[in-house]
C-alpha cells in the first residue's frame, strides 16, 4: 500500500484485542485514563487507537466509544486528509508536515518522548473547523509490545487570540513605518513640499484608525468577521498608496520594490482598508523572502470581469509548505504566534471581500501571490 510518509500497516482485530488486554491490566494506564485532565490516548505501534479518555470523546462529540477502536488519530478527529490515501491517517502528502504524525514516527524510531504542535483541519458536520493542538508523545513497552501514550491539549482558542493580536500589530506596524518615514521627510524638508507630506501623514493616520476599528470588532463580536465598508476606488490609487506606504519602509532596505506600469486604470468597489491590508501582507512577505539586491514586483492584470493584484518574488515555496500555505496556524516557525500572514490574506480576501486569493510557485519562475476582485 502506497504512503507519502508513515507506514500504512495496521494490526488486525485479534492483535488489537490482545493490545487492549495488555493495557487494561496495567495500573499506570488505568491511572492516566482517570486522572489526566486533558486529552489522553493510547495507541499501539501501528499508531492505532486502543483507548481514549472521556475528554477526547467530549472533543469529538461522540458517545459510542467502540466506534474508534483501531482507528488512527486523524481518523478519530475526522481530519480532512485522513482519507486521502487507502492507508489512512499518516500516509497522505499532507501528513509529512503534520505535527502529530511527525511526533509518532519520531517516537517509534528513537524510543524517546517527543513534543510538537499540530495544526489540523477537521470536519464538524458539513463545516471544516481549524484545530490547534499541543501534542506530547511518549513510548511505553508492555508485554513485549510498544505503545504510544499521547497527551493532547486543545489550544485552538489561545492560538486564535495570539493570531488576532499578531495580525493587528503586524499591520499597524506596517502603517506606522510609513507614517514615521513621512514625518522624517517633513522634518528635513527644504523644498516647500510640506503640504503633500502632511496629506500623506493624514492618510496614514486614517489607516491606523481603520485598523483599530477593525480590531475592536474582532474582539467584540463572536463571529470575528467585520463588515466591509465599500467604496469606489481606482486600481491606480491603490498602487499609489502602496508606493507611499513602502517609500521609507524598512523591509525594502537593500532590495528593489518595482511597481509595474499598466495600460489603463480600472475602478472597483471594495473595502479600501482591507484591500491595502491584504496587499501589504503580500508585499511584506515577498520582501522578507527576497535576498538583498534582488527585487519584488507589484502589478495588476485586468480582464472583462475581474482585476488581479499580484506580487512576485524570485523565491520558491517547497511542496511540504505550499500544500498548507493558506491553512490557519500552519507555519515553519515555532510558537503560538505563527501561521498568520497567508491565512489572513485568504480570510480577508475571500470571506470578507468575496475575492479569490491564490498563488503559483516554481523553481524557475519564482512565486506570485494574487488577489482577484470583481470590477465595476
Amino acid at each position: 500500500m502506497k504512503t507519502f510518509f508513515a507506514s500504512p500497516h495496521r494490526s488486525d482485530f485479534q492483535v488489537l484485542e490482545r493490545d487492549l488486554d495488555l493495557i487494561s491490566q496495567n495500573p499506570v494506564i488505568d491511572g492516566l485514563m482517570n486522572f489526566v485532565s486533558g486529552l489522553f490516548a493510547v495507541l499501539n505501534q501501528d499508531r492505532q487507537v486502543i483507548a481514549l479518555n472521556n475528554s477526547f470523546f467530549e472533543l469529538i462529540g461522540i458517545e459510542d466509544t467502540s466506534k474508534f477502536f483501531g482507528l488512527r488519530l486523524g481518523e478519530v478527529v475526522d481530519c480532512i486528509h485522513s482519507r486521502d490515501m487507502p492507508g489512512g491517517c499518516g500516509t497522505s502528502r499532507f501528513c509529512s508536515s503534520c505535527g502529530a504524525a511527525i511526533s509518532m514516527v519520531a517516537v517509534l524510531g528513537r524510543n524517546k518522548a517527543d513534543e510538537r504542535t499540530c495544526a489540523l483541519e477537521v470536519m464538524r458536520g458539513d463545516r471544516v473547523v481549524d484545530l490547534f493542538l499541543s501534542i506530547k508523545c511518549c513510548p511505553l513497552d508492555i508485554g513485549g509490545r510498544r505503545f504510544l501514550l499521547l497527551f493532547v491539549q486543545d489550544i485552538s482558542k489561545e492560538q486564535q487570540l495570539f493570531n488576532l493580536k499578531k495580525v493587528f500589530f503586524h499591520d499597524i506596524s506596517n502603517t506606522l513605518v510609513g507614517l514615521l518615514g513621512r514625518c522624517e521627510l517633513l522634518l528635513h524638508d527644504h523644498l516647500n513640499t510640506a503640504q503633500q507630506d502632511l496629506k500623506e501623514i493624514y492618510d496614514f493616520s486614517l489607516r491606523i484608525a481603520s485598523e483599530i476599528a477593525i480590531q475592536k470588532k474582532f474582539f467584540s463580536e463572536d463571529s470575528c468577521i467585520p463588515n466591509p465598508v465599500y467604496c469606489d476606488i481606482s486600481a491606480e490609487m491603490i498602487l499609489d498608496e502602496l508606493k507611499t506606504i513602502y517609500k521609507k519602509h524598512t523591509a525594502v532596505n537593500n532590495k528593489k520594490l518595482v511597481f509595474k506600469a499598466f495600460d489603463k486604470d480600472t475602478i472597483l468597489r471594495t473595502d479600501r482598508s482591507l484591500l491595502l491590508r491584504i496587499l501589504c501582507n503580500m508585499i511584506t512577505n515577498a520582501l522578507e523572502a527576497t535576498d538583498s539586491d534582488d527585487e519584488v514586483r507589484v502589478f495588476f492584470e485586468v480582464d472583462e470581469r475581474k482585476i488581479a493584484f499580484s506580487v512576485w518574488n524570485r523565491s520558491f515555496i517547497p511542496e511540504n509548505i505550499s500544500q498548507r500555505i493558506f491553512q490557519r496556524n500552519f507555519s515553519t516557525k515555532k510558537g503560538l504566534e505563527r501561521g498568520l500572514g497567508t491565512y489572513s490574506m485568504k480570510f480577508f480576501g475571500e470571506t470578507i471581500l468575496n475575492g479569490i486569493v491564490s498563488f503559483k510557485t516554481s523553481e524557475n519562475k519564482g512565486t506570485v501571490f494574487s488577489l482577484a476582485l470583481d470590477i465595476l
